[in-house]
């Protein structure tokens, strides 16, 4: 679409990202000569009118919206299929990007980009607009230092400023809340649970969840409590803990209340940090503008003093007592700095180890197991439940296995506090959207989905489940289930229609229970006007009925000659040999060399073709295995 000009106006000129809605193109608005970002809908989404109709109504009211840190959208369009939104172009990065490059942001910068994506929440959550996928993909830092947040996207306008988004979770596995794992109720302190989860990142280079698959982020996020920042990073002072781990409180009701308290705890906690770096420039300041006396003039003056007083011709010359004093200040300082040497030396040299996996040992393997490996373990507080892992043994370690580390490094480990039991529901007569929300909340995962026919149940919903419904069983077990296919469908046969009239074959394809499909008409070397050249599927397959049969209708005939055109039947048996033969049968005649017949076939099968058409003399050949077996001629 690059050079794609939108209702005269927009011209784009590159694409700047993708998301799963939408694509991102850099345009140029030709009216009012500047350059702005277009975000399109995907072109598999436009078919779906009430989506079409909720992106517009959503676009709208995220367009009342007007605040320095929220990225601002100036025109809402549509050019045919393409619907699109017009926003304002920013130059920058984005803050997955900072922190990639970064690796952990400095507390008093990460505090303050928090602050700016919290009054940009502020005013949204005031417009009752839940964001609903907060991450630092979508927070845009300009080379000023200001931030923008974007992409509201999947963000809902709501009345109550609350919503129920129980048909399919949104949001981003790493950042969204419990309650947007567990497809529950939505309103604004999920927005500031996932703020919390940016916090997090920013100041320990790390999301607070790891897992192999969404699923197990998910899950994380509802069962596990995450690691305090400061025990990831020991430059980070513990009072900042209490302030990010109450965003990422698993009850809404402990988080805070609303943005603006967020917002008034992280100014609180940002002035910390300035009264701290004021407070330590005061002091350098004041030891660099120390007055110090002129020590070296009046050691100087009261030696020559001194000496002009003794008699005894002993006394040591000054010059001789600074170079004794200067000779041992050179002795102590060399060796104060290979002891130092030495030391940096040692410390940086720190031998590195592998980290091995603690997962499923024991408290007393886990510390033997570190020992010999010349590593240091801690265990979380906390422990959590998982229905794999032993009560009491390692669930998780917050370095992977495999990893490099410098000998003496600490592991945090999470101990398993076992598997806790839950109810598995009633699934039967549930469609798949109902199964998954259902095994959600009762914490369990699906199985095996397999289909069958039956009469019993509508199509596409559950006809049996294991375990069944009432069971007791460990959180996290897999439920098998077996989807309805509907009734079984009555098979039939294809009639053979090639060299029937048109109105004939019709005639049979109604009279046999399918349904005429497609009819298009062609000259064809050998089928006379209105007769039926080609079908699809071919005659003889076995297809449930009310299966459409698509028809070719020759116009007449490419090259006529004045011959007679004739009609005939080719008997063929098919003789001994190997299990499965390739068949053909090719016609000649006076418009040309076609190969009318091309099957695998077993031996002993009999095979009858009606109504072979010809312009004048034919000769007709058999193939088996592309080797000639047998010929025919008529007319000659």
């Amino acid at each position: 679409m690059i050079g794609k000009v939108l209702n005269e106006r927009y011209e784009l000129t590159e694409i700047l990202g993708e998301g799963g809605m939408a694509l991102v193109y850099k345009s140029k608005d030709q009216i009012l000569d500047r350059w702005v970002a277009l975000k399109i809908l995907r072109p598999q989404l436009v078919s779906d009118k009430d989506f079409v109709n909720r992106f517009h109504r959503e676009a709208k009211a995220v367009a009342r919206l007007s605040h320095p840190n929220v990225v601002n959208i100036y025109d809402i369009g549509q050019d045919g299929d393409i619907h699109y939104l017009v926003m304002e172009n920013i130059q920058g990065e984005n803050l997955k990007e900072m922190i990639e490059k970064s690796g952990i942001l400095a507390p008093e910068k990460a505090l303050n980009i928090a602050i700016q994506i919290c009054e940009a929440l502020v005013v949204a959550h005031r417009n009752n607009i839940i964001h609903c996928d907060i991450k630092p993909h979508n927070i845009l830092i300009t080379p000023e230092n200001g931030v923008k947040v974007t992409d509201f996207g999947i963000a809902r306008a709501v009345n109550s400023a609350t919503l129920a988004q129980t048909e399919t979770v949104i949001g981003t596995a790493h950042y969204f809340s419990p309650e947007q794992a567990r497809g529950g109720t939505i309103n604004a302190s999920s927005d500031l649970y996932s703020l919390g989860v940016v916090l997090y990142e920013m100041l320990t280079g790390q999301v607070p969840f790891r897992g192999d698959s969404p699923i197990t982020v998910a899950l994380k996020h509802i069962n596990e409590e995450p690691l305090p920042p400061s025990q990831l990073n020991d430059k980070l002072p513990k009072r900042i803990d209490k302030l990010v781990m109450k965003a990422l409180a698993k009850d809404p009701e402990k988080r805070y209340t609303d943005a603006s308290e967020m917002l008034a705890a992280l100014q609180e906690m940002e002035k910390t940090f300035v009264k701290k770096n004021e407070t330590s420039e005061s002091y350098v300041d004041s030891d660099k503008t120390q007055v110090l006396p002129r020590v070296k003039d009046q050691r100087i003056k009261e030696s020559a003093a001194s000496k002009e007083v003794k008699e005894d011709g002993t006394g040591k010359s000054v010059a001789i007592q600074l170079i004794k004093y200067l000779t041992i200040m050179v002795v102590v300082f060399s060796l104060l700095g290979v002891a130092f040497l030495w030391g940096l030396n040692r410390y940086t040299k720190v031998p590195v180890v592998e980290v091995p996996n603690f997962v499923n040992l024991s408290e007393e393997d886990a510390s033997q197991l570190a020992r010999e490996k010349g590593l240091r373990i801690s265990f979380n507080d906390l422990k959590v439940s998982s229905p794999t892992v032993a009560e009491g043994h390692v669930v998780s370690q917050d370095i992977e296995p495999g990893k490099g580390v410098k000998k003496n490094r600490i592991i945090m480990l999470t101990l398993s506090k076992g598997a806790t039991m839950t109810i598995v529901p009633d699934l039967i007569g549930k469609d798949m959207r109902q199964v998954n929300v259902a095994l959600n909340e009762a914490d369990l995962t699906r199985g095996d989905t397999k289909y069958e026919f039956t009469t019993k149940i509508p199509k596409d919903q559950v006809i049996t489940q294991d375990p069944l419904a009432n069971e007791s069983v460990k959180s996290g077990t897999a439920v098998n289930i077996v989807l309805s296919k509907g009734p079984e469908p009555v098979m039939g046969t294809i009639p053979a229609l090639v060299g029937l009239s048109r109105q004939e074959a019709e005639q049979r394809i109604t009279e046999a229970n399918f349904v005429i499909g497609d009819v298009t008409e062609e000259e064809t070397n050998r089928f006379p006007a209105d007769l039926v050249a080609k079908q699809e599927p071919e005659a003889g397959k076995q297809v449930s009925e009310g299966t459409p049969i698509n028809l070719v209708v020759s116009t007449g005939l490419k090259n006529p000659n004045n011959l007679e055109v004739q009609s005939f039947r080719v008997n063929i048996r098919v003789p001994g040999g190997p299990y499965e033969q390739k068949i053909q049968v090719v016609v000649e005649d006076s418009n040309g060399r076609d190969i009318i017949y091309d099957k695998i076939h077993h031996p002993d099968d009999y095979i009858l073709i009606e109504n072979v058409w010809t312009v004048g003399p034919a000769k007709i050949e058999v193939y088996n295995n592309d080797e000639l077996v047998s010929q025919q001629s008529e007319g000659l």
